[in-house]
């Protein structure tokens, strides 16, 4: 799908088309920690140049660790370090969450959004929740500027609302 929107950005040469009244060009490119998907993150440098924001995001794939070491250490990297481009890392969801998923026959799709999920599956799936919607939330922020307007709002409630519910 990118090679066809990178095509076609090109032949209809878009980068002088959006320029003119003033419209602002975000690419995404998702890396996993297989060197073999950063060549995406040449491409596009290659065909959106200066004329765009880039957005990083590192797909869940093994531990984080071993997938920053091999990404930091990349020509990629580099390239994207001097494009600017922001670096979006969405944490594993670990062994004990993904096994709730499993007990309520839920996938992460369907809970990610759910405002009552932190009661259903415990802290340690509002820890990683909070950790996600802050790499998302700087992510929107860096893409969309001051014009950003959170689409969710956490529904803060109170440590005794919380044991009220859970007693009843």
């Amino acid at each position: 799908m990118g090679e066809l929107i990178s095509k076609f950005y090109q032949n209809q040469q878009l980068d002088l088309l959006l320029s003119e009244p003033a419209i602002s060009l975000s690419v995404v490119l998702p890396v996993t920690i297989e060197s073999d998907s950063f060549d995406s993150v040449i491409e596009a440098a290659k065909v959106y140049s200066d004329n765009a924001e880039y957005l990083i995001a590192h797909l869940i794939t093994s531990s984080y660790e071993d997938a920053n070491k091999i990404w930091d250490k990349s020509y990629e990297a580099r390239v994207m370090d001097m494009f600017e481009a922001v670096e979006l890392h969405i944490p594993e969801i670990g062994f004990q969450i993904e096994m709730d998923l499993h007990a309520q026959h839920k996938d992460l799709a369907e809970v990610i959004l759910d405002s009552n999920a932190a009661s259903s599956f415990g802290k340690d799936f509002t820890k990683w929740h909070n950790r996600v919607m802050a790499q998302v939330n700087s992510a929107r922020q860096y893409l969309f500027g001051e014009s950003f307007k959170p689409t969710t709002q956490p529904k803060l409630v109170d440590k005794k609302a919380r044991i009220k519910d859970r007693a009843a």
